[in-house]
């Protein structure tokens, strides 16, 4: 069973929040693992998005709709990134539209070489 341990002193705990596990007395690996691999997410999310790739779009929905459950800082920050996120998908889909008419033009330009 788990109990969720709020400290009286900030140095007894370093996250400020633990889960104790009443059975072996307690342990504190599973906070900063999940906070680890949203941190990592975050990056792989900031570097999809940096390079204008729809993975990173889609992965930043995802975070950010897992940070609205987090409250109260994760609240304001899900809607913060959801916000920023809805109003540069048309940038995302401009870019789109770009590559694939290049790539039609590209094909194009093969079909009239291979039939010269």
């Amino acid at each position: 069973m788990l109990i969720i341990h709020l400290p009286t002193d900030l140095a007894e705990d370093p996250y400020n929040l633990r889960f104790v596990d009443t059975a072996e007395g307690g342990s504190s690996w599973l906070l900063p693992t999940v906070f680890s691999v949203l941190i990592v997410l975050s990056l792989i999310t900031v570097i999809g998005i940096t390079m204008k790739k729809g993975w990173g779009l889609s992965l930043g929905y995802v975070l950010a709709i897992c940070n609205l459950v987090i409250f109260p800082y994760g609240t304001a920050v899900g809607l913060f990134l959801l916000m920023g996120l809805v109003c540069s998908a048309p940038l995302f889909a401009i870019l789109d539209r770009k590559r694939r008419r290049n790539a039609r033009r590209k094909a194009a330009k093969n079909i009239q070489s291979n039939a010269i």
